[in-house]
């Protein structure tokens, strides 16, 4: 402990550092790493794949690398010499692409384990970790690698393609309902999930699976914001039978379903036209100032509810051409699209 500097008053400085910043400080004065794993993590956003680390904006990642063996004083000028395989943690700010910092760990541990032991130091021996964004994206990370005591209250979470019941019980029950899960479909039995039937918003990705393969559980998923990101576009009647389906329930709709993929301008126009014509709909006009849309319809579901459906275009920075969507969604929930 610093002299001069009791733990109250240290507990109240660290409280208020960059987590990042938290951390690279108790690495240089190990006699305050106690105070400050004591101290509840508050994160914007943590990722875990493969062997990397994101907290918030810096990247932990273990990497293999390969150098030269130093000749000795008996080596000949003309012997090849041979590479050693050493391991190291690289630390990279704000995806740059440069490696700001490379340390070498011991020479004994291999990857696997080099990571495990990169995330215990990192994350291990807190009580709390509290983010806003948890990843596990692609296929996540081998849940081996996180201390069994780690739990982590989190508003939004990315399951990616992973299997998520492996990593519900590293997530405090407090996290639930979640505000955002994001799950790649690989089973029908994830809609059967507590966790993804209480989520707020449910994004749903599908590169592996048509959707006509899933389309009827879709139809009857309890979320009221629903984004689907999908590689293949839904046929019309895909689209018609969910709201059929919504018709036909005779409920006021309460739901906001999002179909994003990568068709042109004339895709998302023949969709709503067909769907006006289908439901004797009508063109209305959107009162969406931020939103580039195509078309916009009105369809009456019942006496006192109606659905509004429009195709709009989204330019997403990570992406070099535009995404078309259609949004299905009752007027009053105008605050669920913008979120």
């Amino acid at each position: 402990m610093p002299p001069g500097m009791s733990s109250l008053t240290l507990r109240c400085i660290l409280q208020y550092i960059e987590a990042n910043k938290r951390i690279h400080v108790s690495f240089r004065c190990p006699t305050i790493k106690q105070v400050e794993k004591s101290i509840p993590l508050c994160l914007d956003n943590l990722v875990f794949w493969g062997n990397t680390l994101t907290i918030n904006s810096v990247k932990y990642s273990i990497m293999t690398y390969m150098k030269p063996v130093e000749k000795d004083q008996n080596s000949k000028l003309d012997e090849v010499v041979g590479l050693q395989k050493y391991i190291a943690i690289d630390f990279e700010q704000n995806n740059s692409g440069k490696h700001s910092r490379k340390n070498r760990i011991r020479e004994d541990l291999e990857a696997f384990e080099a990571t495990t032991r990169m995330i215990r130091v990192l994350l291990g021996g807190r009580n709390n970790i509290n983010v806003d964004s948890l990843g596990f994206p692609f296929n996540g990370i081998d849940v081996s690698h996180l201390p069994m005591e780690l739990k982590f209250k989190a508003n939004k979470i990315d399951f990616g393609s992973t299997h998520l019941n492996n990593y519900l019980p590293f997530i405090a029950v407090t996290s639930f309902p979640l505000k955002e899960l994001m799950i790649q479909y690989e089973s029908s039995e994830y809609f059967q999930n507590p966790a993804v039937q209480s989520a707020q918003k449910l994004l749903i990705t599908d590169f592996d699976f048509l959707f006509f393969t899933w389309v009827d559980e879709l139809k009857n998923l309890p979320n009221k914001n629903v984004v689907l990101n999908l590689s293949v576009s839904p046929s019309i009647t895909d689209i018609s039978g969910i709201i059929q389906t919504w018709k036909s329930s005779g409920k006021d709709i309460k739901m906001c379903y999002t179909v994003k993929n990568y068709e042109d301008r004339e895709w998302t126009v023949e969709v709503v036209d067909t769907i006006r014509e289908e439901f004797n709909g009508n063109f209305v006009e959107l009162s969406m100032p931020d939103v580039r849309y195509n078309e916009c319809i009105s369809l009456p579901m019942s006496k006192t509810s109606e659905i509004v459906i429009f195709g709009f275009t989204i330019f997403d920075p990570d992406y070099t051409y535009p995404i078309r969507a259609i949004n299905m969604q009752n007027p009053d929930l105008k605050s669920m699209f913008d979120n």
